[in-house]
């Protein structure tokens, strides 16, 4: 027969830097593949967009708009990234306070004071 192991099971958490290699080399993966279609597509596209026309090869106007939504998304990221940490601060200070003892001023409705 076989030994029973009953010590419970942890899980392990993955790492912030774990993380961090995945996302890189998955970002270098699709930097190869776009680099690669731009090689492939240099044939001259017209491109219209309201009144604006423009000629560009098609792999480079695929590299712009990429670059153009990458940009997007990291201001959308970044001004995310900003509100949570102004809420977290606020959130912070509120606890500062009422840890301090002085609490919220609309809390107390009487200028008396319990001591």
């Amino acid at each position: 027969m076989g030994v029973m192991n009953n010590s419970p099971k942890t899980k392990v958490k993955g790492s912030f830097a774990a993380t961090t290699w995945l996302s890189l080399i998955v970002g270098f993966l699709l930097l190869i593949l776009l680099i690669i279609f731009i090689l492939q597509n240099q044939q001259t596209t017209e491109l219209n967009f309201f009144a604006w026309s423009v000629e560009w090869p098609a792999g480079v106007a695929f590299l712009i708009f990429a670059i153009a939504g990458a940009l997007i998304m990291a201001l959308v990221g970044g001004w995310r990234m900003f509100e949570l940490r102004r809420q977290v601060k606020k959130s912070n200070q509120g606890v500062l306070r009422s840890e301090q003892g002085h609490g919220d001023p609309r809390d107390h409705s009487s200028g008396e004071h319990t001591v």
